[in-house]
């Protein structure tokens, strides 16, 4: 029989963070060590034939000996424990490292239990709906894999997957796990003389006094509408307003914006349809049933989910107005569609591109020519024209959610990519992803999220998700000047971990991308400035910077929706905040570069979901959640009835 413990090596701002606060992310990682630590001794004392921690890190001082170390395998939780069992061999007893109150006796009596004959597993449930311990006969992949895992309700439905394979499990003892401050004290007094109870009694805002603790809500737990979020949406609501107001007063006055709708392109103009129905129908089952789906499926089929979800709410929305509202982009004479036929040659495109810029439909000016080129091939393999321009658009879109979802499981942990999952989903701004800048979001998103990968692991696998990075992200400076700006949000994450390989590696491949179209003739310095020239011959020179640095940020407002004002007010995990504070500088930079005044509800669409991602934090455990998942789906819908979009 071999008993194994599954942990991640402590570390300050991943260990642990549902403590912060009152802890800090040092405190919370110290705590974490200790917690291991006594569980480790605890089945250094347990006899048993081999002892093995199965690791996500690396081994150190709190690491006893007669333990082997095998690395982690697998994405979730649910492919890593099967991974674990699988290297086991045979009988096995696993334990996490959230229990540091374990002891020898309640190992060896779950071992005893375990080797009882016509007993096939044990399950030990936790207070918080969890198991602390699981134990097989015979390892069975069936066992885990697709098994909803960190939920409320992961020890019911791993028991029913224990018996809907016809496995007999006899049931431990239950135990709390430390998740926040309150089990930290729980635990600590059930186990005075631990390592875990004495690094508590260290920590000083817990020394200090309870009355600096700061718990999170249990999943499903009320959580009121405070009067703070009562008063930032009365807050933003005059913003919004007076933003308008003004715009329309500076219209009045002769100002030539272009912008009828202000702070958003478009008119207003109220109206319904038959398509609207659908809309309305997608809205309505996703705020119903969007959460209970993500906290209840296993994880890669809640990735799968989102991007159906995601892509039938774009969908939706569009066909708000008809087939008309999905074609209307790349029919326009300002996009890229309208380019297609321009190009004779790609090599000879990209070699003349600048010097014709002039010609080129408005939009095609002041990107890059990669869109175009994009198009153009789909159009040389049978896949031309508006429609098959607007499914690129919204599948691109659409695959974003799934991106960022990934991403937030890997800073956040998989509780909050699953909280999060949801907004993204069904956000607000799926109203403008008829646009070529949902392209632009889908490249960029993945590019993001497989650099923030490759940060949180080593070796091959970690050098192979950078360079895909690299790829994307190279990809993406072809296609659109904006998403340098979106580096950041990587950049922010390698940075925080000291992952200076994964930027050294992702170099390449961006390198090669900038370097290839030189070969053509053609120059990114010349690129900028015919860009600033084309720009500035635009529209953008009757639009005033002033309203539009304010007037930008009231648009992106209502694009992510009042679900998002309230979780960035909310926001306390230092960790998303690399993503979202990343995309909020970004977002600031260009707003402050007078280089998109106005239209940046579909411009900035590549920093949106780096932002909404303060949801998965920010609503985790609240039963609130839906409610403003719902209030955000009545406010696409509302913006989508109210104002006429040329997206």
């Amino acid at each position: 029989m071999k008993l194994l413990v599954i942990a991640k090596a402590p570390e300050p701002g991943r260990s642990k963070t549902r403590l912060c606060p009152p802890c800090s992310p040092e405190e919370a990682a110290a705590l974490a060590e200790a917690a291991l630590a006594d569980t480790l001794y605890a089945v250094a004392a347990t006899p048993v034939d081999e002892r093995v921690l199965v690791l996500e890190g690396a081994p150190g001082d709190w690491l006893p000996a007669g333990f082997r170390v095998v690395p982690q395998r697998g994405d979730g939780l649910d492919e890593r424990l099967a991974a674990a069992f699988d290297d086991a061999g045979g009988p096995a007893l696993l334990i996490g490292m959230d229990t540091p109150q374990v002891t020898p006796e309640h190992l060896a009596d779950a071992l005893e239990r375990l080797s009882r004959p016509g007993t096939q597993a044990v399950l030990g449930e936790a207070v918080d709906g969890g198991w602390w311990a699981i134990g097989l006969r015979t390892p069975d992949p069936r066992a885990f894999i697709g098994v909803p895992m960190s939920t409320a309700s992961t020890c019911d439905a791993q028991r029913a997957r224990l018996s809907g394979l016809g496995l007999h499990v006899d049931e431990l003892s239950k135990m709390r796990d430390v998740d926040v401050i309150a089990d930290a004290h729980a635990v600590a007094a059930a186990a005075p003389g631990s390592r875990f109870a004495a690094a508590l009694a260290t920590i000083a805002p817990v020394r200090e006094g309870r009355a600096t603790e700061v718990e999170s809500p249990p999943v499903g737990a009320p959580r009121a509408v405070g009067t703070s979020s009562v008063a930032l949406l009365g807050a933003v609501g005059l913003f919004l307003a007076g933003t308008h107001q003004a715009g329309r007063w500076l219209q009045d006055r002769g100002t030539r914006m272009r912008v009828n709708a202000p702070p958003l392109t478009g008119n207003v103009d109220p109206r319904m349809s038959l398509g609207s129905l659908a809309a309305i129908v997608v809205g309505a089952a996703g705020a119903a049933g969007a959460d209970r789906w993500s906290q209840r499926l296993a994880f890669r089929k809640l990735l799968w989910l989102s991007f159906g979800v995601a892509l039938a709410w774009g969908l939706a929305l569009a066909f708000w107005d008809g087939a008309s509202g999905l074609t209307r982009s790349p029919l326009s004479a300002v996009d890229y569609l309208q380019a297609v036929p321009l190009v004779r040659s790609p090599s000879v495109f990209i070699g003349t591109f600048l010097e014709r810029a002039s010609g080129f439909p408005s939009h095609v000016r002041v990107h890059p020519p990669g869109l175009v080129l994009w198009l153009w091939g789909m159009d040389r393999a049978g896949l031309g024209g508006a429609w098959w321009a607007a499914a690129l658009e919204h599948v691109s879109a659409a695959a974003s959610v799934p991106a960022v979802v990934l991403a937030v499981r890997e800073i956040g942990g998989e509780t909050q990519a699953r909280a999060a999952a949801p907004f993204l989903m069904l956000t607000p701004a799926a109203v403008f992803w008829s646009s070529g800048d949902a392209v632009f979001l889908g490249v960029g998103a993945w590019a993001a999220s497989l650099l923030i990968l490759s940060s949180g692991r080593q070796g091959r696998r970690a050098d192979l998700l950078a360079l895909a990075g690299g790829v994307l992200a190279g990809a993406g400076l072809f296609l659109s000047y904006g998403l340098v700006l979106l580096g950041l949000v990587p950049l922010s994450v390698a940075v925080a971990r000291r992952r200076w390989r994964t930027l050294a590696v992702a170099a390449l491949p961006i390198l090669a991308w900038v370097g290839w179209p030189l070969l053509f003739g053609w120059s990114w310095v010349e690129a900028s400035a015919v860009t600033r020239r084309e720009y500035g011959a635009s529209l953008a020179r009757v639009r005033p910077y002033g309203y539009f640095v304010i007037a930008d940020l009231a648009a992106l407002l209502v694009a992510v929706g009042p679900a998002v004002w309230v979780a960035v007010a909310r926001l306390r995990d230092r960790r998303i905040w690399l993503l979202v504070g990343a995309a909020l500088i970004a977002v600031a930079v260009a707003d402050l570069s007078g280089l998109t005044k106005a239209e940046v509800e579909r411009i900035w669409l590549p920093y949106m979901p780096w932002i909404t991602a303060a949801t998965g934090a920010a609503f985790v455990g609240s039963r609130q959640r839906r409610r403003w998942l719902a209030a955000g789906v009545g406010w696409a819908l509302l913006v989508q009835l109210v104002v006429f979009s040329p997206w």
